[in-house]
C-alpha cells in the first residue's frame, strides 16, 4: 500500500516536472483543454 502511494506521488511529480504544471489537476483553467 505504501509503495503504491509512493508510486502515484512520484508519477505526479514527474508529470509536473515535464509539463510544468499539471493541467489535469486544474480543470478550471486549462489553456490546452486536454480534459474536455
Amino acid at each position: 500500500m505504501m509503495l503504491a502511494i509512493f508510486a502515484i506521488c512520484l508519477g505526479i511529480f514527474l508529470v509536473e516536472k515535464v509539463v510544468g504544471w499539471p493541467d489535469w489537476l486544474t480543470l478550471d483553467n486549462t489553456p490546452k483543454g486536454r480534459i474536455n
